[in-house]
């Protein structure tokens, strides 16, 4: 089964980029896509070492057959060792890095990340929009502060887990902030 991790929303106006709100929510985004992108890689390394084991195994298993077909001093030996070598290091490999495992924890945090969104989301839509006007400067302060501290948990279990996240250049910053019917920028 495959499947394409999600783009973050691209911001589109002027607007969203001075709006500290939709910074919290494109950080975010931004973290849950290289997590889900990392779990995704894993996932596919664990189970390539998995059909590499499967695969040398057999041919291993195969060994008798061919010793009473091609007699027991034939070159299949050196092959044989080769293949041997080959499934003990897919194990190796499995068991050492642990490919899935991760891959398992790594889509857990996404799916957390996910979540967080959404309740920052209704957070922002309950104590800010909706609050009087003497109010709002401290429903927005606390607000920032409650999702930049939720954001710095996701980022800080992010990077134990050795997830890189892909910033954007400031070329191409600079670019959307101008719009989007600017010619490209080339980078030198």
């Amino acid at each position: 089964m495959s499947y394409k991790v999600a783009e973050p929303h691209l911001k589109r106006s002027e607007a969203e980029w001075e709006n500290p709100y939709f910074d919290r929510i494109y950080a975010a985004q931004q973290l849950e896509r290289a997590v889900r992108k990392e779990a995704r890689r894993r996932g596919k390394l664990a189970s390539w070492a998995k059909v590499m084991l499967i695969f040398f195994g057999a041919l291993t298993a195969s060994k008798p057959a061919l010793d009473t077909v091609l007699g027991p001093e034939s070159w299949g030996k050196a092959i044989f060792a080769l293949i041997g070598v080959l499934t003990a290091s897919a194990a190796g490999l499995l068991t050492a890095f642990k490919w899935d495992e991760a891959s398992g924890r790594l889509l857990i945090l996404a799916s957390q990340m996910t979540s967080w969104v959404r309740e920052f989301e209704t957070h922002w839509e309950k104590q800010v929009l909706y609050k009087d006007s003497s109010k709002i400067d401290a429903a927005i302060a606390q607000a920032l502060s409650d999702g930049d501290q939720k954001l710095r948990e996701f980022e800080q279990k992010a990077a134990e887990s050795q997830v890189v996240v892909e910033q954007l250049s400031e070329p191409v910053i600079e670019h959307l902030k101008r719009g989007w019917n600017t010619a490209p920028i080339s980078n030198p």
